[in-house]
C-alpha cells in the first residue's frame, strides 16, 4: 500500500510535465531550424529521460531512501515551475499576440491542474502515512542488520 501514493503522484507529475512538451519542442525545433515533423522526436526522447528520472526517484523513496524523497520532490517542484511559467507565457500570448487556436492555454491549464493535484496529494495524510512508513521500514532493516551482525560477533 505504500507504493499506490507515491504511484499516484508520479503519474500526476507525468501528466503535468506532458503537456507543454510539444509547444516547447515546437519552439526549440524552430529555433534550430530543424523540421515540424520531426518534434515528436524530441517531446519522446525528453519524457523517456522525465520518466526514468521520476520512476527512479519513486523506487528510491520506496526502498525508504530519503535522498530519494528529496529528489521526487525537487523533481515535482521543477515541474510546478515550468507548468506555471507555461501557463504565463501561453496566457501573454494569448492577450498581446493573434491566436490561431487555443491548444497551449487549455494544455497550460490542465498541467497547473495536474500540478495543483499533485501538491494536494503530496500534502494528504495518506501520502505522508506512506512515506513516513516507506523510511521507517528502512531504519527497522538496517537496525535488524546491525543486531544480526552483533549476534553473529558474540557467537564467535
Amino acid at each position: 500500500m505504500t507504493g499506490i501514493p507515491l504511484g499516484i503522484s508520479m503519474i500526476l507529475a507525468i501528466f503535468c510535465y506532458a503537456m507543454p512538451q510539444v509547444s516547447l519542442w515546437m519552439i526549440i525545433f524552430n529555433w534550430l531550424s530543424i523540421p515540424e515533423y520531426k518534434v515528436l522526436i524530441g517531446v519522446f526522447f525528453a519524457a523517456a529521460v522525465y520518466c526514468v528520472l521520476i520512476m527512479a526517484t519513486m523506487l528510491l523513496t520506496a526502498r525508504g531512501s530519503l535522498a530519494g524523497f528529496k529528489a521526487h520532490l525537487l523533481i515535482i517542484g521543477l515541474t510546478g515551475a515550468g507548468a506555471i511559467l507555461y501557463f504565463v507565457s501561453s496566457f501573454f500570448s494569448l492577450l498581446f499576440g493573434a491566436a490561431d487556436n487555443y491548444t497551449p492555454q487549455i494544455t497550460s491549464v490542465l498541467g497547473l491542474i495536474f500540478f495543483l493535484l499533485n501538491v494536494k496529494w503530496i500534502n494528504s495524510s495518506l501520502f505522508y502515512r506512506s512515506i513516513a512508513l516507506s523510511l521507517h521500514n528502512r531504519v527497522w532493516r538496517k537496525q535488524l542488520k546491525i543486531e544480526a551482525r552483533q549476534a553473529q560477533m558474540l557467537k564467535r
